[in-house]
């Protein structure tokens, strides 16, 4: 029996995702650990999903801006003291032009502490960005508070939630790995398969270790 070139969707829908990717050659892992090279055929699809999304914004009488990718360390203390539990991992700036920074910079494009003073700057634009984390905004958009929404795990439209008044459409915006953090005592470097990574997000990995951690650190000693 031949074997299938994708995984069944109703079967692993991240797998069957990755698949697709690479199957259909959109993408590709980029020299920097965690990046990725979006390919031709790949950009041609974002470009078509851009201006599709674009044109829906600019229906509903709404404009694009665009804020700084990078941001005071300063500004993300601040936005920390105001959520409780927020221990951000980002990467950090601390060199520019040679010369080492008087305050280093951190990759924050979404920071509310800078659209907070945009629109203190300017109170007569309304500024529709509300950062509340992906479960609270599918949260709203299923109950139809808000007209578009991101989650950062793929969603199959069979078991998405649908949102009130009707159809909605799912667009895959980003292309790329996670970056996956761990805290073992001792241990500083573990292989993980995107395999692996899926079956441990999807609940199906739950000890360190597991059999398929196990394997693919074959040199490392794992608590259970």
């Amino acid at each position: 029996m031949a074997k299938a070139l994708l995984t069944p969707r109703e079967v692993d829908f991240p797998r069957w995702y990755q698949d697709v990717i690479a199957k259909a050659e959109l993408a590709e892992n980029g020299p920097a650990r965690g990046s990725m090279v979006i390919r031709p055929t790949g950009y041609a699809l974002w470009e078509r999903i851009q201006r599709e999304l674009d044109d829906r914004i600019k229906a509903a009488g709404a404009a694009n801006a665009y804020f700084p990718l990078l941001i005071p360390e300063s500004y993300m203390r601040r936005e920390a003291e105001h959520v409780e539990g927020f221990s951000p991992e980002l990467a950090v700036v601390t060199i520019g032009g040679g010369k080492q920074l008087e305050e280093p910079l951190v990759i924050r494009p979404t920071s509310e502490t800078v659209i907070g003073e945009f629109k203190q700057l300017h109170p007569a634009v309304t500024v529709k960005y509300v950062g509340i984390g992906s479960a609270r905004g599918l949260e709203d958009f299923s109950n139809g508070l808000v007209d578009f929404a991101g989650v950062d795990t793929p969603s199959a439209p069979d078991v998405a939630t649908a949102a009130k008044g009707g159809a909605y459409l799912y667009f895959p915006m980003v292309v790329a790995p996670i970056a996956v953090a761990f805290n073992l005592s001792g241990i500083h470097d573990l292989r993980l398969s995107a395999d692996t990574l899926a079956r441990i997000f999807q609940g199906d990995i739950t000890f360190w270790d597991a059999f398929e951690i196990q394997s693919e650190n074959p040199d490392v000693r794992l608590p259970s």
